[in-house]
């Protein structure tokens, strides 16, 4: 009976948080890293040329800065809804702290009370978690970018060297 309760408690909890498809879907810049990034990683890096590499990588690192807007505003949303949380259980604390209740009952009541809202702050914790992750898998792909492409600047380089001294007579 219990572990039906909470199963059926958490499931609730969990049917409005955005998953990363529902995320993509409301985001177009979500939805143009994801792309980009699959589209990158679906090719084989030795058929991309370096021209190709720094083009994906601009478009990566405007997205990264718009991205990183967005997560500072959704991460400013969830210290909101935390503060907002916070102030309004206190209170409520204190509203329910009459006569021969308790502490431990008022914030009980309290608690109980305020059920509904621990729902917005567990999804703005997951959104801001969300962003966060989109924000930092792009940070990583533009250095593997930008790793790439001093590779393949290196090899042509040493490719060059070896031509210069091993001509090939005609």
């Amino acid at each position: 009976m219990l572990e039906e309760q909470w199963k059926r408690i958490i499931e609730t909890k969990l049917k409005n948080i955005k998953n990363l498809d529902k995320l993509e879907a409301d985001d177009p810049n979500v939805n143009s890293i994801l792309t980009e990034l699959r589209e990158l990683y679906a090719r084989k890096m030795d058929s991309i040329d370096e021209h190709e590499l720094l083009n994906i990588g601009g478009k990566l690192l405007g997205l990264y800065t718009s991205i990183g807007v967005t997560s500072s505003i959704v991460r400013a949303k969830r210290d909101a809804a935390e503060q907002a949380y916070d102030e309004l259980l206190a209170a409520m604390i204190i509203d329910n702290k009459k006569g021969d209740t308790n502490i431990t009952e008022a914030r009980a009541i309290a608690k109980g009370e305020m059920q509904q809202f621990t729902q917005e702050v567990i999804k703005a914790e997951q959104v801001k978690n969300a962003y966060e992750s989109i924000t930092n898998a792009t940070d990583k792909s533009i250095s593997f970018i930008q790793s790439a492409i001093k590779v393949k600047q290196s090899e042509r380089i040493g490719i060059n060297k070896l031509a210069d001294q091993y001509p090939i007579s005609g």
